[in-house]
């Protein structure tokens, strides 16, 4: 990376962007490399949900689906929880803390035939095993709660050989729990799924570059390649913690999506359409 864009890109550190992302610090310099042509035809920017809101409603649920793009917060009880909800007709980002400082989530939308999503299926740490959620196009996280105070804590979605997705929840101590929602075919939106992207703890990493904006002014771009998370682990022991994908410009007119985690031992994965 050039000096001149770690410049840019460090000065944009105490910037807000649409939705609430926060811009990246010290990107990665491995991309994965995904071509802006190609994606969905229109996403929604960040909707975010901070504690002691009720919650916060998305899209009308018939022909749309939504996923969770970032976590943040306190993990440190069995009752803490960020959601992606479906109920009166509506998609909702929401949750539940009882700490100080709480938990808070932000989440995408995008239009897909709903007789092709499948509803939030959940495993439980205490379940001891991985659960089969069954042969589809694509399944990333829509619930994450419980108690989050090492590496060992672990709700993640994976892509396993056998072409199957499965549900992971593990914890080391008073138990976590986590939820998918998953997408069959639906041949009105096509997009290809990326292989699932991991980051560190401290490190932001490209997920998709060289975005085009869908729109004259300066905002993100808002179709094309759009990214979701599949894995959360590590200490979410204070508001520090976090994992999460976003949209910023990098240079003049270059729009990328990252992933970065923050926090002690925290890490995260996600997925991409394109």
């Amino acid at each position: 990376m050039s000096a001149a864009l770690l410049a840019l890109v460090n000065g944009l550190g105490g910037c807000v962007l649409q939705g609430g992302s926060l811009p990246l610090s010290t990107p990665d310099d491995e991309t994965v490399a995904v071509e802006s042509g190609q994606g969905l035809s229109s996403y929604t920017p960040e909707y975010s949900w901070p504690r002691h809101r009720f919650s916060t409603r998305l899209l009308p649920s018939t022909g749309t689906v939504c996923f969770l793009t970032g976590i943040h917060g306190k993990f440190t009880g069995t009752s803490e929880m960020v959601k992606i909800s479906n109920g009166r007709g509506y998609w909702y980002v929401t949750g539940i803390s009882k700490q100080r400082g709480g938990v808070g989530a932000s989440a995408r939308c995008f239009k897909y035939d709903s007789t092709k999503v499948i509803a939030t299926q959940i495993n439980e740490s205490s379940t001891g095993a991985d659960l089969d959620l069954g042969v589809h196009r694509l399944c990333a996280l829509s619930r994450v709660s419980g108690n989050f105070e090492s590496a060992g804590d672990v709700v993640e979605v994976y892509l396993a050989s056998s072409g199957h997705w499965f549900l992971r929840a593990t914890a080391t101590s008073s138990g976590v729990n986590g939820g998918a929602i998953c997408l069959d075919d639906d041949p009105a939106t096509p997009f290809r799924t990326s292989r699932i992207v991991d980051v560190a703890a401290g490190d932001t990493q490209v997920i998709a570059s060289n975005l085009t904006p869908n729109e004259t002014k300066p905002t993100e771009p808002l179709k094309g390649p759009a990214c979701f998370l599949t894995r959360m682990t590590g200490k979410f022991s204070g508001e520090g913690g976090s994992v999460q994908t976003f949209v910023t410009q990098a240079v003049k007119g270059t729009w990328n999506h990252y992933l970065r985690a923050t926090g002690s031992d925290v890490a995260s994965s996600a997925v991409c359409m394109h």
